[in-house]
């Protein structure tokens, strides 16, 4: 490794730990209570919905789960667990998810509205700290739930997911900013229902693929505010569980629809990141296949190992296995984002729960 090379490389190093370190949602000690209306889309959710009706169900929180023309057992069970069920015939214009939780909030009672994916799991002091957050903020407040992981393929997911942290960064938007634009965690998302009907909510943007971001770019242009943050244990979510093809299918189609809504700036941060730590991977094996390993190759790739095992585990429960297994996780995300692009461009289709999705497509 060359002394240039080097160079680059702690450059991108200390970016990472600027643009990685994720911060956690704020309790909000003092905020008044407010009503909730959770609003659960679901589509063939039968294998991934029970945990978190359960932990509302328990709670006592009011639950509109709507169901988007599924053909399993989602509704039965949405409807056994005690939760309000929706089932509505998807407009034309609108994707699902859009209309989805359009029509959600168009049925809640509950003075914020708070949105969660059918696999995430949260706590109900969790729902009710986030609906407070949104509720003292008056904007649009998300969390990228803690992500669990239980079989090997799984941890495939540590620099996506990390990656997806970065570009969007944690805290308030700021406005006419290069560095930093408004971005949302669909998988937990609250929003005073006022300011959600006040803005247009998801309508704005109906044929929006990628709808968190569509609703925080929404909320961001009417000049309510936009926040994202990090969810510990009590917000968490099991990602891609079913095995590798969803696992591919799923970072297929969002990586390059989420790489196109960073600033400038910040997408040339996270690809500098991205380059060196590639490149400090390729010097380590390079080294070790000549036989004769070079010390500065080798601190260079500890130093990214270290930090990337770090970062990713305080998005998800990736532990050792990203300090270990490094270099083929870098292998992995090089591979899922190709594929992203390459879809993108050739305006290609993946199938996610049973209705073929447009790779990269953010309109």
């Amino acid at each position: 490794m060359t002394g240039w090379v080097a160079l680059m490389c702690a450059a991108g190093w200390l970016i990472g730990w600027l643009i990685g370190w994720s911060k956690r949602l704020p309790a909000s000690d003092g905020a008044a209570a407010v009503s909730v209306t959770v609003i659960v889309p679901a589509r063939n959710e039968a294998e991934r919905i029970g945990p978190l009706l359960a932990t509302l169900a328990s709670a006592g929180i009011d639950v509109i789960v709507v169901d988007d023309s599924s053909t399993d057992a989602t509704a039965a069970l949405a409807a056994a667990a005690g939760a309000t069920v929706a089932g509505v015939e998807r407009a034309p214009g609108w994707t699902g998810k859009a209309w989805a939780c359009w029509s959600g909030a168009t049925a809640a009672r509950g003075d914020v509205l708070v949105f969660l994916d059918a696999d995430t799991v949260a706590t109900p002091s969790a729902i009710r700290q986030l609906a407070r957050r949104a509720a003292a903020s008056g904007g649009l407040v998300s969390v990228q739930p803690h992500h669990r992981i239980a079989r090997w393929h799984e941890y495939f997911s540590a620099l996506p997911n990390l990656v997806a942290v970065m570009g969007a960064g944690t805290g308030r938007a700021p406005r006419g900013s290069r560095w930093r634009g408004p971005a949302a965690f669909g998988m937990a998302m609250a929003i005073p229902r006022r300011i959600y009907f006040d803005v247009g909510g998801h309508s704005v943007r109906p044929s929006a693929v990628i709808d968190d971001l569509a609703l925080a770019a929404t909320v961001h242009e009417a000049g309510a505010p936009v926040e994202t943050w990090c969810g510990g244990a009590d917000i968490s979510v099991r990602m891609y569980a079913e095995g590798v093809g969803q696992l591919v299918r799923g970072w297929t189609k969002n990586l390059v629809a989420g790489a196109r809504s960073i600033p400038i700036l910040r997408t040339l941060a996270v690809t500098l990141w991205i380059a060196t730590l590639a490149q400090s991977c390729v010097a380590m094996l390079t080294s070790l296949a000549s036989g004769h390993v070079s010390a500065v190759a080798t601190v260079v790739y500890l130093a990214f190992a270290v930090q990337a095992s770090i970062l990713a585990a305080r998005v998800g429960s990736f532990g050792i296995g990203t300090l270990i297994a490094l270099p083929v996780l870098t292998a992995g995300f090089m591979a899922l984002f190709l594929a992203s692009a390459v879809g993108s461009v050739l305006r290609r289709s993946v199938s996610w729960r049973g209705r073929a999705v447009e790779v990269g497509a953010m309109r």
